[in-house]
């Protein structure tokens, strides 16, 4: 974790909340136990699995949205 906590930027974490090999429980721990300037976006996709199989529309206009409000 020590990189990413020196990042001087908006962090963003987009996540499936059906990924089959990374336990969603771990990954909004790790993401609240991030201590960045910028605060932490976490974005779930209910249906999504790890590699966002059926999903990458939703994956990429989230993407989209997040880089354009910042």
């Amino acid at each position: 974790m020590g990189a990413i906590q020196s990042l001087n930027v908006p962090v963003s974490i987009i996540m499936g909340e059906k990924d089959e090999l990374v336990p969603v429980m771990e990954v909004r721990q790790w993401a609240g136990a991030l201590k960045t300037p910028s605060p932490v976006q976490l974005h779930p996709l209910p249906e999504a699995t790890h590699f966002f199989h059926g999903h990458l529309g939703q994956l990429k206009n989230l993407l989209l949205a997040d880089l354009a409000a910042k």
